[in-house]
């Protein structure tokens, strides 16, 4: 191979037989060498940016397959006419604003984005992002 692996070592990498640690030894019993770790830790990096790579191509693919099923369009500003809903809110803007204010009071008791969301903790690692949920999941 080159590597100096041999095909029962490589069969035991990928099994994850192999222990970074040291003390584990390999599928023989054998101890683990420098080159398994080594090995293993280019592997990983190496499979890290091969996944990152194969993950953004296929949400681009699935971000325009969703794009094309929409029925409202893609563009950056939409025209007010799609969503005639929209005119009775702006015409109420002053009480929706008098009840925000009202909820404000109590900002401490609103959940942070993470809490409701834990997949968020990457953008929101503090509590400052917070929510109110007027309407979820329907």
């Amino acid at each position: 191979m080159g590597c100096g692996l041999s095909f029962g070592r490589l069969a035991a990498f990928f099994l994850g037989v192999l222990s970074e640690k040291g003390g584990g030894g390999n599928r023989r019993g054998g101890p683990v060498e420098k080159s398994d770790v080594e090995f293993r830790g280019k592997f990983r990096a190496v499979r890290r940016r091969v996944v990152k790579d194969l993950g953004k191509r296929l949400f681009r693919r699935i971000d325009a397959f969703f794009a094309a099923q929409s029925l409202i369009p893609t563009d950056p500003v939409l025209d007010r006419a799609l969503f005639p809903w929209a005119e009775e809110l702006e015409s109420h803007w002053l009480a929706i604003r008098d009840e925000l204010d009202r909820l404000l009071v109590h900002r401490d008791r609103f959940l942070a984005f993470q809490e409701l969301s834990p997949d968020q903790k990457r953008i929101s690692p503090d509590d400052k992002w917070k929510t109110f949920v007027l309407w979820g999941f329907g």
